[in-house]
């Protein structure tokens, strides 16, 4: 809609210990490196900001999923 734009936020539910991964997030892609092996978990949330009246944004949720991801050495 006219006035409205998406947004992605992520979470990071899981990480090895002293390896939190770097993430760049965007629309329609989301950037994410794990700098260690291991098993990381994570939930990504897309939504869609619309202006309304006076000025103000609601926001909706469109999508969310926890993936896991796992790197290996």
């Amino acid at each position: 809609p006219a006035g409205a734009f998406y947004t992605a936020v992520i979470d990071v539910l899981e990480n090895p210990e002293g390896a939190k991964p770097e993430i760049v997030p965007g629309v329609p892609d989301i950037s994410v490196r794990c700098p260690k092996a291991g098993i990381y978990r994570l939930r990504i949330q897309a939504n869609l900001i619309e202006k309304s009246s006076c000025a103000l944004a609601a926001a909706q949720i469109l999508k969310e999923q926890e993936i896991r991801l796992i790197i290996t050495p």
